[in-house]
């Protein structure tokens, strides 16, 4: 089985004067497959190795693939955490915690994605105060390319910037842009590829059903192109 870990250091979250650190671990099985968690440590002068605050994501949301400390986003003079997610369901969200004395939990403010985002939070940044409110502001990246899969047997495992996919199953590729495009598999790390479905799309936000490579790899890709070009220049 994969795991991939996520960490950051947030700030004084629970006012103590000691500053604080997040774990996040998208493999994590309590809530469900792949629901994830983030572990939230205190600091202290006996600082341990058992977290102090627990939080949870739901089935398939790979809770906790992105965290950071963007400072104090509501301007209660404590700093707050940001968690990310990967949804496999392209249901994605940015779970806010704001810090305290009393600090928990439960999210203070739910993020929803973007219609078109894409895998929306999966990357995250404090920015500072862009707007000039005196509160800190977030980035929250998107990833909607279809660019690196892997499949192992009856699991989902990591991708980088990509799909998760299973074995033998159907799955759906998503991308958006109004150009006819080709769209290629690589079983071999791309050295080469292979010729899926040609002068697809054509509208603002596409979608295509493939199967699923039948044999497990770490070294699948998947990859668009502009309709008649080389699979070695991506889109």
């Amino acid at each position: 089985m994969w795991s991939r870990c996520s960490i950051a250091g947030v700030g004084d979250v629970n006012d103590d004067g000691y500053a604080d650190f997040v774990v996040g671990e998208v493999t994590d099985t309590t809530k469900g497959m792949l629901a994830g968690r983030v572990d939230v440590y205190f600091g202290g002068a006996s600082l341990d190795a058992t977290p102090d605050v627990v939080m949870y994501g739901r089935p398939n949301e790979l809770f906790g693939w992105a965290v950071c400390g963007p400072g104090d986003l509501n301007g209660d003079g404590f700093p707050d955490i940001a968690v990310g997610t990967l949804d496999r369901n392209l249901e994605n969200n940015v779970y806010a915690y704001f810090g305290g004395p009393t600090f928990d939990a439960l999210p203070d403010l739910v993020i929803k994605r973007i219609p078109g985002a894409g895998f929306y939070g999966w990357m995250l940044a404090g920015a500072g105060d862009v707007d000039g409110d005196g509160r800190q502001d977030l980035i929250a990246c998107q990833s909607s390319h279809a660019e690196v899969l892997g499949v192992y047997p009856d699991e989902m495992i990591e991708l980088y910037g990509g799909e998760l996919w299973v074995v033998g199953e159907r799955q759906e590729v998503r991308w958006r842009g109004h150009d006819l495009a080709d769209l290629y598999v690589s079983l071999d790390g791309g050295a080469t590829y292979e010729l899926l479905a040609s002068a697809v799309g054509g509208l603002e936000e596409n979608a295509i059903m493939v199967n699923a490579p039948p044999n497990p790899t770490r070294a699948a890709r998947v990859r668009l192109t502009y309709a008649g070009q080389s699979p070695g220049l991506s889109t």
